[in-house]
């Protein structure tokens, strides 16, 4: 099952996206370009863990499915080379 989050940063909004397929959660950040920001970054691998949390549980009531939160799962925060559109 997947499911795409919106989550709202203070600042912005990213996407998480959760693929119990393949025990993955990746976290889509327009705000993180080049080496990224270590602050958001640190805030991304707080909040992913929290996201994760509460969306496996909802799949689980939801397909009465036990998607099990174990070191299995894996975090991946993109970071952009650069903007893709110039201001």
């Amino acid at each position: 099952m997947q499911a795409l989050i919106p989550v709202h940063t203070g600042h912005g909004w990213s996407c998480y996206a959760v693929d119990t397929s393949i025990n993955r959660l990746t976290v889509l950040d327009p705000m993180l370009i080049g080496g990224g920001n270590s602050e958001r970054m640190k805030w991304h691998e707080d909040t992913s863990r929290k996201v994760l949390q509460e969306s496996v549980g909802c799949m689980e009531v939801i397909c009465n499915n036990l998607t099990p939160i174990s070191s299995k799962w894996q975090v991946n925060i993109q970071v952009a080379d650069e903007p893709k559109c110039n201001r």
